[in-house]
């Protein structure tokens, strides 16, 4: 499977023809080749004052607040202004519009170009998980705008400051000719030089007090490309180095899928869709807990009592997070449907490739399929992590594979609060009680079905993330490949910061510099109730208010029966986790006698796959 390429790529590239730059002969000082060092000078400083600008506005909102900041944001702005400076003297037009010099691919002139082609690759590959209007394209772009990575950039940019600015004032230095134009040339880079230097300096002074780590410059190298890995499926013939790495493509496959949410009136937004989903949640959650097993038993043998004992932990709560999607996936056809049925989306084909890449490499019959249940031979431990690459290898696929049912959980928590505030959610008429005159077979579902269904996956989002909090430590322990997600999930901060997909967003780094108005209390958009089209505007932006002034707003608008609270949503949710495994097993008989499921191409998948696992959930 081949590897994606990643910002470090570029970097790395962009460092070794700095270098060979600086190793390249002397000028022999002619003012024809001094200004052609001078233009490709100016292209690695254009690109670098970019990359600043990227640091400091994502816009330009730090600019227009240049006063109120403080710290490394104002010293990128500063520092802009100065590679600006240079930019200008390097750009004027008798250093523009020189003579071009024949060079060869080892001279100063060749190599700086290189560089600055590198460079801008590396932007370019960043600015990819933006889009056009700078909101979050991808799962790395709350980690590029984070204040971590947002350091390790002015960390960079000063690094390849202090290397040019030498190499500009030797260059004005360079030569006896006495010309005007050569005069003015040397003069020009020396103004260049001075400005890479008071750039330079004046980020380092500011990262002195808030200084780039190590693990934000590891994070900033790593940021792939945003592209889509290709779909690959298991044909039974791998090994289990084979069957990580599909585990890990499919994976992040998923959590690219899930970035991108569908609009509210999507038919792919179905009962089918999401009851799917889910049922092949509880089949991964599983398949990651008997891992953490397997892993737990490995690492017993081996003598690691410590980390044995905490993945026993984190196979406890992966078991945890499949009973609550569990909860979820039951709730559809027997509670709860909605007004388009017998549609898949894309996550819901995803969902299932990852369930068989899991399930092949935690059970030993090459041809198992989540249709098969959990009743086969488990794969030897030692065959699954035998010597300390392995153990790793096959850690960072359950990190991966936890990251990305958090991932989930996130997504399908809003599609099904995006449909309920669209009214599409409906439940049988002979559900409802007597009092109900509903003429039809089905009905608008009451406020306490709703309020049950979004509690349940509440619940599965709270324990998705536990689940995944624990496997980036074990991941980082272990220093698995996959543990660069786990610094990227530091950066990028809690789930409740981070902004939703498709949403404008303010840069970390802009939002922590910027006054905080007196007495702000944020709210919880999503717990606070459930949102209906017909509400105020301002209702729909709830963390730029008070919480006096959102339930001052809500009893002047709203009916006391629309508006779902907290304590009840909570209420709910205890309810939910502690549900009688007895009624679980009366809801799967619903899900049994229902037609099999198909898989998008007109072909039975088998006998129903979420019935199956309901019937075979452990005491």
């Amino acid at each position: 499977m081949a590897r994606r390429a990643t910002a470090g790529d570029f970097l790395q590239a962009a460092s070794d023809q700095l270098h060979l730059a600086r190793a390249a002969p002397g000028s022999s000082g002619r003012t024809a080749e001094v200004a052609e060092i001078a233009r490709s000078l100016g292209q690695v400083v254009a690109v670098l004052a970019r990359y600043l600008a990227d640091i400091d506005a994502a816009g330009d909102i730090l600019f227009r607040e240049a006063p109120l900041l403080d710290g490394w944001p104002r010293a990128a702005v500063e520092a802009r202004e100065s590679l600006s400076t240079g930019i200008r003297a390097l750009g004027y037009s008798r250093i523009r519009h020189a003579r071009p010099v024949r060079h060869g691919p080892k001279d100063a002139a060749a190599c700086l170009v290189s560089a600055a082609k590198s460079l801008t690759a590396a932007r370019d590959l960043l600015q990819t998980h933006f889009a056009p209007d700078r909101t979050y394209a991808s799962e790395w772009a709350p980690v590029i705008s984070s204040p971590q990575v947002a350091r390790a950039l002015a960390a960079e940019t000063s690094w390849w400051a202090w290397q040019m600015a030498p190499l500009a004032m030797s260059l004005a230095r360079a030569g006896t000719s006495r010309s005007a134009r050569s005069e003015d040339v040397r003069y020009r880079l020396e103004v260049a030089g001075r400005s890479l230097w008071d750039a330079a300096g004046t980020i380092d002074t500011a990262l002195l007090r808030d200084p780039a780590t190590a693990a934000d410059l590891v994070v900033l190298r790593a940021i792939p490309i945003n592209s889509m890995p290709a779909r690959v499926v298991p044909q039974g013939t791998e090994p289990v180095a084979l069957l990580c790495e599909g585990t890990i493509s499919t994976a992040e496959r998923i959590r690219q899928v899930t970035w991108k949410p569908y609009p509210a009136w999507s038919p792919d937004i179905s009962e089918t869709s999401l009851r799917h989903t889910a049922g092949m949640a509880v089949v991964i959650s599983h398949n990651c807990g008997v891992a953490l097993d397997l892993l737990a038993s490995r690492a017993s043998h081996l003598g690691l009592t410590g980390l044995s004992a905490r993945l026993a932990e984190s196979a406890v709560t992966a078991h945890a997070a499949q009973a609550r999607w569990l909860d979820a996936a039951s709730a559809w056809g027997s509670q709860v449907v909605t007004d388009t049925r017998r549609t898949r989306s894309p996550v819901c084909m995803e969902a299932e490739d990852l369930a068989l890449w899991t399930g092949r490499l935690v059970y030993s019959d090459p041809r198992w399929t989540p249709a098969h249940g959990r009743r086969h031979n488990l794969r030897p431990p030692n065959e699954l992590a035998g010597y300390a690459s392995d153990f790793s290898r096959s850690a960072a696929a359950v990190h991966s594979v936890g990251e990305t049912l958090n991932r989930l959980a996130e997504a399908e928590c809003d599609q099904v609060h995006a449909i309920a505030n669209t009214g599409r959610l409906y439940v049988r008429t002979r559900s409802l009680p007597d009092w109900f005159d509903i003429p039809r077979a089905y009905g608008r579902a009451p406020r306490e079905h709703v309020n049950a269904l979004l509690a349940a996956y509440q619940a599965v989002e709270r324990a998705s993330a536990r689940l995944a909090t624990d496997l980036a430590e074990i991941a980082v322990s272990v220093r698995a490949p996959s543990r660069i997600l786990a610094l990227a999930r530091a950066a990028a901060g809690h789930p409740a910061e981070r902004a939703r997909p498709g949403r404008a967003h303010l840069p970390s780094s802009a939002r922590a510099a910027l006054p905080q108005p007196s007495g702000a209390a944020e709210c919880p958009s999503r717990e606070t109730g459930v949102f209906r089209p017909d509400l105020p505007a301002a209702l729909h932006d709830l963390r730029q208010m008070r919480w006096d002034e959102v339930q001052a707003l809500y009893e002047t608008t709203h009916d006391e029966r629309d508006f779902v609270g907290r304590d009840q949503i909570l209420t709910q949710s205890l309810a939910f986790e502690h549900c009688d495994p007895d009624l679980r097993r009366a809801r799967s008989s619903s899900l049994a006698d229902r037609p099999a499921a198909r898989d998008g191409r007109g072909q039975d998948a088998g006998p129903n796959i979420e019935a199956t696992w309901l019937e075979r959930e452990p005491e």
